[in-house]
């Protein structure tokens, strides 16, 4: 598990003790949980990247919303063309995840590698999502939808690392004071 020896993260070593990916409710259940300061929220990873996010935790178990979830969304980013979007999975492909909002102006190339952002507030910046495949343009619209190949099998994982992330109150602050401006 090489990632833990290169990554900058605080990261905690977690075992999976369950598994259901069923299509309808895609889950992993880990070893750990609040007794080892996990929280709703923190990302999941591996040893290869993007796993998901912890969505709920007991003393010593949590369940994990892997990227095969039809409620998760990444901010994500085009390493090579810096072009930006949004990650999620249709619910039909268990192979492909999809990469949306990104302009149809923006060269995206075969075999790219597509990371976290960072700008949601929810995931680090630069954690590996996975690889296009190919992109097709959106009808009458100025986006082009990407889809990308995960670098985790979630069929295959056994282990991964609960990211010790918080996102940034001030930041959160600043957004809610934002979306009340609006109203």
């Amino acid at each position: 598990l090489q990632f833990s020896s290169e990554s900058t993260l605080s990261l905690y070593p977690v075992q999976i003790v369950g598994k259901e990916l069923n299509k309808v409710t895609n889950s992993l259940t880990i070893d750990a949980g609040q007794d080892e300061d996990i929280t709703k929220g923190m990302p999941m990873v591996s040893a290869d990247g993007l796993v998901g996010k912890v969505i709920l935790t007991s003393n010593s178990y949590a369940q994990v919303m892997p990227f095969f979830s039809t409620l998760i969304r990444v901010s994500a980013k085009l390493q090579q063309s810096n072009g930006y979007g949004i990650i999620s999975w249709d619910g039909e492909s268990i192979t492909e995840l999809q990469l949306n909002y990104v302009p149809q102006t923006t060269k995206v190339y075969t075999g790219e590698v597509v990371v976290t952002s960072g700008y949601s507030n929810q995931f680090p910046p630069d954690i590996p999502i996975g690889k296009v495949i190919r992109t097709e343009p959106q009808e009458g619209k100025e986006t082009q939808r990407v889809y990308v190949e995960p670098f985790v099998n979630l069929f295959e994982i056994a282990e991964g690392f609960i990211v010790k992330f918080e996102p940034d109150t001030t930041i959160q602050k600043l957004n809610e004071d934002y979306q009340n401006l609006l109203q």
